[in-house]
């Protein structure tokens, strides 16, 4: 099978990882595969040598992927020019698209008469980026279409979706390694005392995220010996800003550090308990981080992490109630906490990167038996 894959920033979103794992872990014999990004961030050097990787733009602000993907389709009946030399290159069976918010790709190829693959790791909030006649178009024409957990295939179904399937993203666990010393280096470098007790949030300083309600959980800790800490890109835009400043001139007991790179494990395994106050997630990556770390997890029920939780790792609050959500956290924080790390580990590593990439072979390999060379 031979399918060339588009996806929009090139980056190190959720999504692009889940596709960077597909593509890494799947026989090149089986799927003769190309890429395409939008925008050119960093994956495109992180693809293995067998992927040819053709980047239409360089990276701009979060955002405005949207106006470059509108130029990506030019006219009628022809591509644009990064696509039309993959396309020529690799003579596809399918494209892949890795998001909805490429509707663009996705009316060229119904015009151009190829089939896709449209794969979904957003849940209705992002779906603002896009608009309601677009979703709809490209949920209709894709030959299939795959959510990333199921709250998505069930806002899919929805939408009118008939051919969806359900594929988890994941996370490479053996990656999920924190240093030696490493944890205890970064508790100090943060200036947090060794027997203070860390609540850590990982994930893009945005208002889906929830930084104003991870802000509001830190104030009910204010004068005890907790320290809480975000890990996440910080967005030059104003609520995140904002939040920001709130965060270092009212609590000193709160970290937030921009995305790290290296030794983000490091500094994620510091936490004895993750707290995710995202309003919206679909399957978000760092629950899973977080599990194999083997640390309790408290959240509000923002999509796939109701589906990935099991009552002896963390809880669940359905309130939306901060008040209940800090309640929750601290049953974490007693002599006998309510949580068993090995279960939460082994849970973890039914989403690794080994578990899940021979399902996704198998689900393209069920989806189009018709594409199968021998």
């Amino acid at each position: 099978m031979r399918v060339l894959f588009f996806t929009p920033y090139g980056g190190r979103s959720g999504s692009e990882t889940v596709l960077w794992h597909f593509l890494k872990g799947t026989d090149p014999a089986e799927l003769q595969g190309a890429l395409v990004c939008i925008e050119g961030g960093d994956l495109p050097a992180r693809m293995p040598p067998h992927i040819p990787t053709y980047v239409a733009a360089p990276p701009t602000t979060y955002g405005r992927v949207l106006s470059k993907a509108r130029r990506f389709a030019l006219g009628r009946d022809r591509l644009d020019p990064v696509t039309a030399r993959a396309h020529a290159a690799l003579q596809p069976d399918l494209w892949y698209l890795n998001t909805v918010i490429m509707p663009d790709v996705a009316r060229m190829a119904i015009r151009l008469g190829i089939p896709y693959v449209l794969h979904a790791h957003e849940m209705p909030y992002i779906w603002v980026m896009v608009s309601g006649d677009d979703i709809e178009m490209m949920v209709a024409n894709a030959s299939l279409v795959i959510g990333c957990s199921t709250p998505v295939v069930e806002c899919l179904e929805r939408f009118g979706a008939r051919n969806v399937v359900l594929q988890h993203s994941m996370v490479d666990t053996r990656a999920v390694a924190p240093s030696p010393e490493g944890p205890r280096a970064a508790r100090r470098a943060l200036g947090i005392p060794d027997d203070a007790f860390v609540w850590a949030m990982s994930g893009r300083f945005d208002y889906r995220k929830g930084p104003d309600l991870f802000f509001e959980a830190a104030q009910h800790f204010a004068g005890e010996n907790v320290h809480f800490l975000w890990i996440g890109h910080i967005p030059n835009e104003g609520f995140a800003r904002y939040m920001s400043k709130r965060i270092a001139t009212e609590l000193p007991h709160a970290h937030v550090l921009d995305h790290l790179a290296d030794g983000y494990y490091d500094h994620l395994a510091v936490c004895d308990g993750f707290v995710l106050t995202s309003r919206e997630d679909p399957f978000p990556l760092v629950m899973l981080e977080a599990a194999a770390l083997g640390k309790p997890l408290v959240s509000f029920p923002s999509g796939g992490v109701a589906e990935f939780l099991q009552p002896e790792m963390g809880t669940v609050v359905d309130s939306w109630n901060v008040r209940d959500l800090v309640a929750a956290m601290r049953t974490y924080m007693g002599a006998n906490p309510p949580f068993d790390p090995s279960a939460a580990r082994a849970r973890a590593e039914a989403f690794s990167v080994e578990a899940q990439v021979p399902k996704w072979a198998r689900l393209m390999r069920g989806s189009f038996p018709q594409f199968q060379r021998p």
